[in-house]
């Protein structure tokens, strides 16, 4: 703090600060003229920690006594938290303290702090994107300053709380108190049937699907996306509605049978068809979790029927590979047993005792 003096009459170069502390301890500092006034002189006091009683010495003139209380600035004695879910998530509310603001995005964090000493006002800082939250000292308690904002999905990393007390001190150094911000993932889909990345198909043959979806707050609702590509061009995106278990639901295993023939313009052998599947779930602000995707071409009926026989005689061949290999393991292992048998042990012949039998 500064202690500052007004002088009339003759003007000394400097002049002296006698100050004399609540504990006893006493000390003097020197008081400097004013560059802008001569006739004011200055002294600084740093790091006041007790009260005190100051006198300003100019030549031989006294000033009259003056006394300083010090107060401590107002800090944060305790700091909760309450966390409210978006109502998608169905979760509860949960309580945080500092070192624990794991935030979920949308989420509204109600602050409680507890000053040291009553307040007159405080702010609640965030830090990583700019912004001041609106705060109210509690009518009932004044030691109490509340404040809630809402969870960005990015960019906020921690924030602050500046204190204003009913002297009109205010807070210093203020602590900063992380925050962690959750990722609300898109769903995952994914495709069980078919199995293979690429089918031949007919223009009359219905598709069996089947597919897979999941989220940890729940499914909203489900589409079919696909392609018709004609020739050389592209084709332009189309979707479909599939079915699920129930709106929200966290995981679903559905089928569907997809008739080809249902498809707009109809078509025709060459076309190649590539979908996936999509799930939304009950944040409209999350992106659509999309399955890998799968290829279908549109065949004539005898360029299918050799397909299908083409994959019996394959399984066919594993098959008979599969005895082969059965067959020459059988044979190794016969031979590995032949190798365990002990040589035949030349046969003693038996001599009848004296009662007729055998020794």
């Amino acid at each position: 703090m500064t202690v500052e003096a007004q002088a009339e009459g003759f003007l000394p170069d400097h002049g002296t600060l006698r100050i004399r502390y609540a504990s006893g301890r006493k000390q003097r500092m020197r008081m400097e003229r004013g560059d802008g006034n001569a006739a004011r002189y200055a002294a600084t006091i740093e790091n006041v920690q007790e009260a005190f009683t100051c006198v300003a010495a100019l030549h031989d003139g006294r000033s009259e006594g003056r006394q300083v209380r010090v107060l401590p600035r107002p800090t944060v004695v305790n700091l909760t938290g309450r966390q409210t879910y978006p109502a998608y998530t169905s979760l509860p509310p949960s309580a945080h303290q500092p070192g624990e603001f794991l935030l979920f995005p949308g989420s509204e964090l109600d602050l409680t702090v507890t000053a040291s000493q009553p307040l007159r006002s405080g702010t609640v800082v965030l830090l990583g994107r700019e912004g001041r939250v609106n705060s109210f000292v509690d009518p009932r308690d004044p030691h109490l300053l509340h404040a809630r904002f809402t969870a960005p999905d990015r960019d906020l990393t921690g924030f602050m709380v500046e204190l204003l007390d009913a002297e009109e001190m205010a807070s210093q150094d203020a602590t900063v108190y992380r925050v962690d911000i959750l990722s609300d993932d898109p769903p995952v889909a994914r495709i069980l049937k078919p199995s293979r990345q690429s089918e031949l198909v007919t223009v009359r043959a219905r598709v069996e699907l089947a597919y897979e979806v999941e989220d940890r707050f729940g499914i909203e609702r489900v589409e079919l996306r696909y392609a018709v590509a004609a020739g050389e061009g592209p084709g332009s995106e189309r979707g479909l509605e599939l079915p699920l278990a129930g709106r929200g639901v966290r995981k679903s295993t559905e089928t569907f049978d997809w008739p080809l023939e249902d498809i707009r313009p109809p078509l025709q052998v060459g076309d190649e068809i590539r979908f996936w599947i999509e799930a939304y779930d009950r944040n409209a602000d999350t992106a659509a979790g999309k399955s890998a995707p799968r290829d279908l071409k549109v065949v004539t009926p005898r360029e299918k029927r050799d397909d299908l026989l083409g994959r019996v005689g394959d399984s066919l061949g594993r098959i008979d590979q599969a005895a082969d290999d059965q067959e020459r393991l059988n044979a190794v292992l016969a031979e590995w047993l032949r190798a365990q048998t002990p040589p035949d042990q030349e046969t003693i012949p038996r001599t009848p005792n004296q009662n007729g039998k055998d020794n």
